[in-house]
């Protein structure tokens, strides 16, 4: 079977060889915790799950290794905190928990290592300081530390963008400091702070040489860093949002590849999943235009949203719409009374159907895979074909003990043999000692977690 996947850097679509079968490496940029997730932000997570699980299939479980940051030092989380008047940590901690209550809700598989900036000072400071020792950056006189873009002519390239053609990319306003507004920053110094309440490192307590002011890392350094010190300075697949072409990851291009031998890069394999749109028009939050994954859940099912996004190529865009929402729903529904007509013990060891896998390796062809499963005649294959996609979404967060999918499979036994008085002491221990509420009704039997 050949795996395939589009390179953005080549805009080509390649065969996917990994630098070592026995440890995949697969970093995803994270988001910054400041305010609830949107539904751009699912498609993303949801997009990058899809793969990790169907690496996880093709190399091994344990020869996978996921990495997706959180960037919980920001201007956007000290900003907020300050109008909260809350401490920019509390902030950060409250929306990651609010994050994860998102990602278990549509069945995200949590990755395998989950930094967070304010736990990788030392390695944003390590790679800063090279920077500035190899001349790629420079300190200015409030004790910013700024890449040099001039000095790293490909800058741009993944975006196919000519370095005279853009826009500075860092997330603080325009800088007379700077050589050239294509410059971005590296550390940001408290000289120019804003507010109080700001996080501010002292880089000498973590051996910086070449510079001293007290401040925090700028974004793009962060993912550079992190995906350093737990992927290596070259790794497979690296991934994000079609908004993260440019600046972001361009600019973690120029930081990365400054420090390794010429020709080497920082990652093998560059992934963008397309905008979710409303009327068209890219949903974000600076238009004011987005809804966020809560507010979805509370109208439709985590299996009809996870649905929604991967009936659609991960690199189109996808338009959000409750016409749309309410199609995906219909159809969720549907796969959903097939599904609980399979226990999940006899989804044990089923084999997925090669032609199944075989549209997931041509470039995580989603939409070809649900037509796949959509057409496939024995219900079995069909709901083991769900199950990998994460669409079992109920049942899989279950992680039902084997003794509770006997329980499950006795008390079905009792309700089909009309033993309603052993059927009822089954339903009652499993609610008592294991927190399962079972439910009967037209579609048989179906059950939840308390």
């Amino acid at each position: 079977m050949q795996f395939r996947l589009t390179n953005t850097l080549t805009r080509e679509k390649q065969t996917f060889t990994p630098i070592d079968p026995n440890n995949v490496g697969l970093y995803v940029c994270g988001v910054t915790p400041y305010d609830n997730s949107h539904i751009g932000h699912a498609r993303a997570y949801v997009v990058f799950d899809v793969l990790y699980r169907l690496l996880r299939h093709i190399y091994g479980e344990n020869h996978v290794t996921y990495v997706r940051n959180f960037t919980d030092i920001a201007d956007e989380i000290i900003k907020r905190a300050a109008e909260r008047n809350e401490e920019p940590t509390a902030l950060a901690e409250h929306h990651i928990q609010s994050f994860y209550a998102d990602m278990d809700a549509l069945n995200v598989l949590r990755p395998n290592i989950e930094p967070r900036v304010s736990t990788h000072i030392g390695s944003m400071v390590e790679m800063t300081d090279e920077l500035l020792a190899k001349g790629y950056a420079y300190v200015t006189p409030s004790g910013d530390v700024i890449y040099r873009t001039q000095k790293f002519p490909r800058f741009g390239q993944l975006a196919r963008r000519k370095l005279d053609e853009q826009q500075h990319g860092s997330r603080v306003a325009e800088d007379t400091e700077k050589e050239s507004p294509n410059d971005f920053v590296l550390w940001k110094a408290n000289a120019k702070s804003a507010t109080k309440m700001e996080q501010a490192f002292n880089p000498k307590d973590y051996g910086a040489q070449h510079f001293s002011a007290p401040g925090r890392p700028g974004w793009h350094i962060e993912c550079s860093a992190m995906s350093r010190q737990h992927l290596g300075p070259t790794f497979d697949i690296h991934g994000g949002g079609e908004d993260l072409q440019f600046p972001h990851h361009c600019c973690e291009i120029a930081q990365s590849e400054a420090l390794l031998p010429a020709g080497q890069p920082m990652a093998n394999y560059w992934l963008h999943n397309g905008f979710i749109t409303v009327g068209g028009t890219k949903m974000s939050k600076s238009l004011g235009n987005f809804t966020t994954i809560k507010d979805a859940l509370q109208k439709y099912s985590p299996e009809a949203i996870r649905l929604w996004l991967l009936q659609t190529h991960y690199r189109k865009p996808v338009d959000y719409s409750d016409e749309a929402l309410k199609a995906a729903q219909q159809r969720a529904n549907r796969w959903q009374r097939i599904s609980e007509e399979i226990m999940p013990d006899h989804l044990l060891n089923v084999p997925l159907p090669k032609e199944f896998i075989e549209a997931l390796a041509d470039d995580l062809n989603t939409s070809e895979a649900m037509a796949i499963l959509e057409s496939w005649p024995d219900k079995i294959g069909k709901v083991r074909m769900m199950q990998f996609l994460g669409l079992l979404v109920r049942a899989q967060s279950m992680e039902e003990s084997p003794e509770e999918i006997q329980l499950l499979l006795d008390r079905k036994k009792a309700r089909i043999e009309k033993n309603f008085p052993e059927s009822d002491r089954l339903r009652d221990l499993l609610k008592e000692e294991h927190g399962i509420i079972v439910e009967d009704g037209p579609n048989g039997q179906t059950w939840r977690r308390a």
